[in-house]
């Protein structure tokens, strides 16, 4: 029996992605970078090997754009909608990117 979804880590970020529109400390921000460069970074891995390359690509740019060490300066109402589109791909990537291999 699962007791953990395989797709958690996609649900995880999407949702710290959409609780981020709203006004947080500044750390919470600095934390939300590092969840999801790290996260981008898995999955771009996972689909290259899976020979998805668009969905490489896109988490690829995804790590860039959150990217916690040259971090990219943006006003806060780009970083919100950025957040929003940004979960929007982490939800939709859940049909095409596992990184719970199947038997």
């Amino acid at each position: 029996m699962k007791f953990i979804n395989e797709h958690w880590m996609q649900i995880a970020v999407s949702i710290l992605l959409l609780v981020a529109v709203a006004s947080w400390p500044y750390g919470f921000y600095q934390i939300l970078r590092w969840v999801v460069a790290i996260s981008a970074g898995i999955f771009a891995y996972e689909a290259f090997n899976s020979e998805k390359n668009m969905w490489g690509w896109i988490f690829i740019t995804i790590l860039i754009l959150f990217n916690p060490i040259l971090p990219i300066h943006l006003e806060k109402e780009t970083w919100q909608t950025l957040n929003v589109l940004v979960a929007i791909v982490y939800a939709i990537s859940i049909k095409s990117i596992s990184i719970v291999k199947s038997n």
